[in-house]
C-alpha cells in the first residue's frame, strides 16, 4: 500500500516523519441491547439502531531515526482529543483520542539497508462515524444540490439572512428525507 500522511489536531504528521502504511476503516460495532425475558426461548432485541465507538488503527513508520526527545514531542502532538483526517479521505474526519501507542519507542527504530524506519502502530478511540467539514452555500450560486460526505447521520440547519434592502422572493428549499 501507498504510504499516506494523516492530520491530528491540525498537524501533518509528516512533519514528524511519521507515514502511515496500513488502516482499518470497519464499521463501528453495533451496540448490542438484548435481553432474556423469562417464560420466552432466545433473547428480545432491543435494537435502536445505536452503535458504540469504534478503534482506528494505522499502520505507521518513521521515516528518520528518532530519539527519545523526538517521541516524547510525537507523545505530546497526539495527546488529548481531537479532530483525525486521512489524506486518502480528505473529505472526512473523526473525533479521535490516542488509545494505545505502547510500539511509540525508540527501541522500534532499525536500520533498513542504509535508511533507518521504525515501524509502529497507533490506536485511536473514535467517534463511531466519520464527520464532513460544514457546507456553506451562498443563496444565488449554481449550486443545486449540497451534499454530506460523513457517515454520521446529522441535521441540517438552513439560515437565510437578507443583508440587503430589498425583500426575498421566490426561495425554495427542499428536502429529501433520507432514511
Amino acid at each position: 500500500m501507498t504510504p499516506f500522511v494523516f492530520s491530528y489536531n491540525g498537524i501533518l504528521s509528516s512533519q514528524y516523519g511519521i507515514y502511515a502504511t496500513e488502516h482499518d476503516f470497519f464499521n463501528p460495532p453495533k451496540r448490542q441491547s438484548r435481553r432474556k425475558i423469562d417464560f420466552r426461548h432466545g433473547e428480545y432485541d432491543f435494537d435502536v439502531g445505536m452503535y458504540d465507538s469504534r478503534i482506528l488503527n494505522l499502520n505507521c513508520f518513521w521515516k528518520n531515526p528518532k530519539t527519545r526527545h523526538d517521541i516524547r514531542e510525537v507523545t505530546l502532538w497526539l495527546s488529548g482529543k481531537g479532530k483525525l483526517a486521512l489524506d486518502i479521505e480528505p473529505d472526512k474526519h473523526y473525533i479521535a483520542t490516542l488509545y494505545d501507542s505502547s510500539d511509540l519507542t525508540p527501541h522500534n527504530v532499525r536500520w533498513n539497508g542504509n535508511a533507518p524506519s521504525g515501524e509502529f502502530r497507533l490506536s485511536f478511540y473514535c467517534e463511531p462515524f466519520a464527520y464532513s467539514d460544514q457546507t456553506i452555500i451562498p443563496v444565488g450560486s449554481d449550486v443545486m444540490e449540497i451534499s454530506y460526505n460523513g457517515t454520521a447521520s446529522t441535521p441540517t440547519l438552513i439560515i437565510l439572512r437578507n443583508l440587503t434592502e430589498s425583500p426575498i422572493r421566490n426561495i425554495t428549499v427542499t428536502s429529501l428525507g433520507i432514511a
